[in-house]
């Protein structure tokens, strides 16, 4: 018995330690939580209404994600990345997103798959009209999320999203979003219509120009 009730409560506590992982995922893809900043127990402790062993679970989720680092006699901080964590990103954006799009076929006929697709090239123009910038940034990871959705797979789309969460890390030595987010926008909208109209071998073509692109972009920002 005591054994039972000492499983469910570990099971209960990974839950918890999933959904704060989740959390504090989620605000670093948004922009919410930046690179270098040190996420302090005490506040997400009552933030989020779990125990520290919970919350310390999460991080643990995070930290082998390569989202957050430990550091001794300070606590978790958000990763900061460099060149080589930038060209190893890019590297896997090409094996997950350009894989996608080569074996879409099936997925361009379900209904609502290239409608996430469709929604976040909508969103992206919707917060660029208001000069939202950040959420534009956030828009376009949710499009190439969609992207390697449409390959089918549960745990490829779960690759993805800690993927492009870690590279929006990057952003933080981005000084001025717009430049950097306002040419894809149209790209986004181009690649979208390529899918739709079911030429996956272009789209393909046009996705690798495009993370060529980006990731010079973000080199250049962060290389000192």
């Amino acid at each position: 018995m005591a054994t039972a009730i000492a499983r469910e409560g570990s099971t209960e506590q990974a839950s918890g330690a999933s959904r704060v992982a989740a959390v504090l995922r989620r605000r670093m893809m948004e922009g919410q939580l930046k690179s270098g900043e040190f996420l302090r127990e005490a506040r997400l402790v009552e933030d989020l209404s779990v125990s520290r062993n919970t919350l310390r679970e999460g991080f643990r989720l995070l930290t082998q994600e390569r989202l957050v680092v430990y550091e001794a006699n300070r606590g978790v901080r958000v990763r900061t990345l460099g060149p080589d964590d930038v060209h190893d990103i890019y590297q896997m954006r090409r094996v997950l997103e350009l894989g996608a799009i080569e074996n879409a076929g099936p997925s361009l006929t379900e209904p609502g798959m290239l409608a996430q697709v469709d929604a976040a090239v909508r969103d992206g123009y919707a917060y660029a009209y208001r000069g939202m910038w950040s959420a534009v940034g956030t828009a376009n990871m949710e499009f190439h999320v969609a992207i390697v959705r449409l390959a089918g797979s549960e745990r490829l789309t779960v690759a993805a999203e800690s993927l492009l969460t870690e590279m929006r890390l990057a952003f933080g030595a981005v000084e001025d979003l717009q430049p950097f987010h306002e040419p894809y926008l149209e790209t986004n909208e181009r690649i979208s219509e390529l899918l739709r109209a079911g030429d996956t071998g272009q789209a393909s073509r046009e996705m690798a120009v495009y993370l060529e692109r980006a990731q010079r972009q973000l080199l250049a920002a962060t290389t000192p």
